[in-house]
């Protein structure tokens, strides 16, 4: 079953950067990055968003289109991000388009999770890769645009997860007028020790103007260090150890004014540079 973006508002996707990626030779690419969040397991998804190849030279070009792992393009992609451990999940209906002389073609953007429970919680990137069809050309021509996908949140603690580091929920939400707080579980899926820091990340002014981690919708990202209520500090984890962890938000008496609920990423990154978060969302009365 396929469900059509407008259609289905229980997943939101952000046009991070709508402008395309540019190549030589006249060849345009877009979108040039999004996050799609909330992702549902189990259901072949329309994204309801074309890829689209713009081809601004005098000559027809034809276009493989294919989704490719991250570490085919490069080694470090966005903290908090993992490797999609199937890029295949994300598919186009067409993976090869010929695109007339200043002209534009388009395919479909699908994902379709397989149905199991381990793969909620998560937060991938994958890459897509549309490269010309080299025969009849002189030069090889790739663009490269990537794509960030946050599954829906579960809070079963007792649920397996996947990834080498994994947070069970990824997403809490609280009344921070309530003063309570809330648990969420930490779990080192690998086969090493591992030592990890816990912090508040709070994208730097630059980043802004790149892919970075952006607010879910509704929300704006607190740049705030006090917001959150949480022990920061180092732990370890033996092989398959998980740690429960506790979070709250403090009250701001500015914050009725606002007229988005705040939101904070919290991150937990191991020593060799593997990470992950949970947001942590303020939901307000009334």
């Amino acid at each position: 079953m396929k469900k059509q973006l407008l259609s289905c508002l229980k997943f939101i996707i952000f046009l991070l950067v709508f402008h395309p990626i540019i190549a030589g030779a006249g060849i345009r690419v877009s979108p040039g990055a999004f996050c799609i969040q909330n992702v549902e397991i189990g259901v072949d998804l329309d994204l309801g968003i074309d890829l689209t190849i713009t081809n601004d030279s005098d000559s027809q070009k034809s276009f493989i289109v294919e989704s490719i792992k991250p570490s085919l393009v490069k080694k470090n992609w966005l903290k908090g991000y993992s490797e999609i451990p199937n890029p295949k999940w994300l598919y186009f209906e067409k993976n090869y388009i010929t695109v007339p002389p200043y002209s534009s073609g388009k395919t479909r953007i699908h994902i379709k999770i397989p149905n199991d429970r381990k793969y909620y919680n998560q937060h991938w990137i994958v890459y897509a890769r549309v490269s010309l069809d080299q025969q009849n050309e002189m030069f090889n021509v790739e663009l490269k645009p990537s794509y960030l996908i946050e599954t829906m949140p579960n809070s079963d603690h007792m649920a397996e997860t996947t990834g080498v580091i994994a947070v069970t929920p990824s997403i809490i939400k609280m009344d921070a007028s309530m003063g309570n707080q809330k648990s969420f579980i930490i779990s080192n899926n690998d086969n090493e020790i591992h030592e990890y820091r816990i912090y508040q990340y709070i994208p730097l002014r630059g980043e802004q103007k790149k892919q970075s981690i952006i607010a879910s919708s509704g929300c704006v990202l607190s740049d705030d260090n006090f917001f959150l209520k949480f022990k920061e500090e180092k732990f370890k984890l033996f092989p398959k150890e998980t740690r429960k962890f506790f979070v709250g938000i403090n009250p701001d008496k500015n914050a009725a004014s606002l007229d988005k609920n705040r939101e904070a990423i919290l991150m937990i990154e191991s020593e060799n540079g593997v990470s992950t978060f949970v947001r942590v969302e303020e939901e307000r009365r009334g």
